[in-house]
């Protein structure tokens, strides 16, 4: 048998670490400023100064057969035309 293996819960001591900072993370300083999420850069929606097009044309744009199917798997309906940053789609 070998040593035990190293719980994920066990407190590390950072003695010997002179690199280190106890300091806040992004998301506490962002919880005590009154934000809940630090903003990211792939959160921030760019703008290209288009129009967004209205609901009505964009289901219009979905072939029936597409509609049909996201209702029956998904349950999803649309119900709003918004930007989404490139960077957020995988």
């Amino acid at each position: 048998m070998g040593a035990p293996e190293a719980s994920p819960f066990e407190n590390r001591e950072t003695e010997g670490d002179e690199d280190y900072i106890d300091a806040p993370s992004e998301f506490d300083l962002a919880e005590e400023l009154g934000s809940s999420m630090p903003i990211r850069d792939e959160d921030i929606i760019p703008d290209d100064g288009k129009e967004l097009p209205p609901l009505e044309m964009v289901e219009k744009r979905i072939p029936e057969k597409t509609r049909v199917l996201m209702e029956e798997l998904f349950r999803a309906k649309l119900s709003k035309v918004q930007r989404v940053n490139p960077k957020k789609i995988k």
